[in-house]
């Protein structure tokens, strides 16, 4: 069976690609592209060791890179965290679509903001 639309948009063109390239590190970084992609912008060899996302270093380099990659600053600053959640989320800030378990990440992000003594 030839891979599906969203496999191929992913770079996953192999069997198996699916879950070796499943999300990963702090923001879930999927697919063999965006693999290869963080890992040649980082010098971790992430395509040919996936499993290198669990160890909490390369994850966070991953993820950091990620936020770097796609100017996740400029809508933290704005504190559009709607607009930051779709980019991680949907891959679109522009989408009119609710990201995935937008509920939780309200509570989480309100959370932290009180623990860090952020108001406004």
């Amino acid at each position: 069976e030839p891979p599906s639309q969203k496999a191929l948009e992913l770079g996953n063109t192999q069997p198996g690609d699916g879950f070796r390239y499943r999300g990963g590190g702090l923001s879930h970084i999927t697919g063999r592209y965006n693999f290869r992609a963080v890992g040649g912008k980082t010098g971790i060899a992430l395509e040919a060791d996936p499993d290198q996302i669990t160890r909490p270093d390369v994850a966070a380099l991953a993820s950091a890179q990620f936020w770097i990659d796609h100017n996740l600053n400029a809508y933290a600053d704005a504190g559009s965290f709607l607009t930051l959640s779709r980019v991680i989320n949907l891959g679109n800030p522009s989408s009119s679509a609710m990201p995935n378990g937008m509920d939780d990440r309200v509570l989480l992000w309100t959370s932290c903001r009180s623990a860090l003594g952020i108001t406004s």
